[in-house]
């Protein structure tokens, strides 16, 4: 920005990406990853028409695991294979909840009555819950809860060596697949949040299928997710929810 002539200063936005790590993160992410798979939809869509398959994507396309291979990686085959991707996807999803939309708040703040489940010995297993930005959320919100943070093995070595020493006593994390049966069998709630709508529906009905084998009587399941609209917004006005 030039504010007078022959100086140029920081605007707001230019200096956050000085100032701020997650916003750092998050234009590495659009500009790494979101950038050239948006540039492959069109092909995408003329390859795989009718495909809900996690590496039938432009991601798949944009970047594919070598040249003329026949299985490609999905994105998350992909960040799990790249540590620093890895890290970073994370820190931009932790940054995208600083914006009212997706604030952390809108799990606390009525939706539901987290202090019933706040109880000695109580645990919440948050499955792919990432650098464990959620659970540290509700630990603050709570007195009691104990909490379990399941991912692929990159995401979460980097999540350890993050997590603040106020929730060291509080929050573990552990190497999990959740194509894979849960391994945890005592825990009280098995939570997902933002999970469910980047799979297809048989993705979905199997990780629900995996924690059959854990659960007990009284064991909650919470799913915290995007829910479309029964039609799309048209009107301009409709779109700004006025």
């Amino acid at each position: 920005m030039e504010r007078e002539p022959g100086r140029v200063s920081h605007s707001s936005i230019t200096r956050l990406m000085v100032e701020d790590s997650g916003f750092q993160d998050y234009i590495g992410l659009l500009s790494c990853e979101v950038t050239p798979s948006l540039a492959q939809v069109p092909e995408a869509l003329a390859k795989w028409p009718s495909s809900d398959e996690p590496n039938e994507t432009a991601f798949t396309l944009a970047w594919p695991m070598r040249e003329g291979a026949s299985n490609q990686k999905s994105l998350y085959q992909f960040l799990n294979d790249h540590p620093e991707r890895a890290r970073r996807f994370g820190g931009s999803m932790q940054f995208l909840t600083k914006g009212a939309a997706l604030s952390l708040e809108h799990l606390t703040s009525g939706s539901f009555d987290w202090t019933k489940l706040d109880k000695p010995g109580s645990l919440l297993v948050d499955i792919g819950g990432g650098n464990g930005a959620v659970v540290q959320h509700l630990a603050r919100q709570t007195k009691n809860l104990q909490f379990i943070v399941q991912d692929q093995p990159t995401t979460i070595v980097g999540a350890k060596a993050a997590l603040p020493p106020d929730f060291q006593q509080r929050i573990e994390f552990m190497e999990h697949d959740f194509h894979q049966p849960q391994p945890v069998t005592n825990a009280d709630i098995y939570f997902f949040r933002w999970i469910f709508h980047n799979l297809n529906d048989t993705a979905c009905v199997d990780i629900l299928r995996n924690l059959l084998p854990a659960m007990r009587n009284g064991v909650r399941i919470i799913v915290f997710e995007m829910v479309l609209p029964d039609h799309p917004p048209i009107s301009w006005s409709e779109k700004l929810q006025l």
